[in-house]
């Protein structure tokens, strides 16, 4: 996937990770490795986004103590607008402009205490539910739909859906147990459901009518389709459990749906 350095480092970021760089000789010889199998120049982690020219990685180690040589003719700073270092499959550096899209790499430093959950990630925050078999994790920090979606994405799962009135249920069950959601948010949630440029049909991100995904019950006097801030096209759900239509724009707490199946435990 090519995305520009800030859109990369999120992705990474979202996956629990970090946009890597160059520091040691084990992360170097990965990166190298992976650039030539690929045939292709990534992104690293160093920037110089906070102060033209000084450039740092991500987590704080300067440039100048790292063994990595620059690119001939390079840092040129070209239109003094280059503070992003990609990397090249020979091994060399080039300062770009961040705003270019490159392939990209995330690194997670190991740890003894990351083990695989139920719902088949190392996120310990999805939740397993049995009464839908499925895994669900609630971010109570708001993001635009497409940022949410961004995030559901990284983690492998996705906005969820509601398939169900027991799912609805699941729903309204994780909304009541977060104190942080009903203090910093009044009573909506994004879900996995759009306008599809059609002015009277909402329809979830895989293609499904809410009535073929088996819930669609709206709040009364909803969808409006419109409100102060602009056109609603996509999808949230009150606190009630029913169905109320959103800007796309707006910062949203969101639940996500891990699509991943839910990993045996034990022998």
């Amino acid at each position: 996937m090519l995305l520009n350095w800030q859109d990369a480092r999120l992705r990474c970021a979202y996956e629990g990770a970090m946009l890597a760089s160059p520091t040691t000789y084990g992360i170097t010889t990965v990166m190298k490795s992976l650039a030539v199998k690929n045939k292709v120049t990534v992104y690293t982690g160093i920037h110089a986004t906070l102060s033209n020219g000084d450039f740092n990685t991500l987590d704080g180690i300067p440039f100048s103590e790292l063994a990595v040589r620059w690119l001939p003719g390079n840092p040129n700073n070209y239109n003094n607008i280059e503070n992003c270092i990609v990397y090249h499959a020979a091994g060399l550096v080039e300062d770009v402009d961040c705003n270019n899209p490159y392939p990209y790499i995330c690194y997670r430093r190991h740890s003894k205490d990351l083990n695989m959950t139920e719902c088949g990630t190392t996120d310990i925050k999805y939740r397993f539910d049995t009464r839908t078999n499925k895994c669900y994790k609630f971010h109570w920090i708001g993001r635009s739909n497409n940022h949410a979606s961004a995030v559901c994405s990284a983690e492998g799962g996705h906005l969820a859906i509601i398939n169900s009135e027991v799912e609805a249920e699941v729903l309204r069950t994780i909304f009541a147990q977060d104190a942080r959601w009903r203090a910093s948010y009044g009573d909506l949630v994004r879900l996995g459901f759009y306008n599809w440029h059609e002015s009277n049909f909402f329809g979830t991100l895989h293609g499904q009518s809410l009535e073929e995904a088996g819930y669609e019950k709206w709040k009364p006097g909803e969808p409006t389709f419109y409100s102060g801030s602009g056109r609603q096209k996509c999808g949230g759900m009150f606190r009630d459990g029913l169905l109320d239509d959103t800007t796309c724009e707006e910062n949203m707490p969101f639940v996500a749906r891990n699509t991943r199946t839910r990993a045996r435990i034990g022998a």
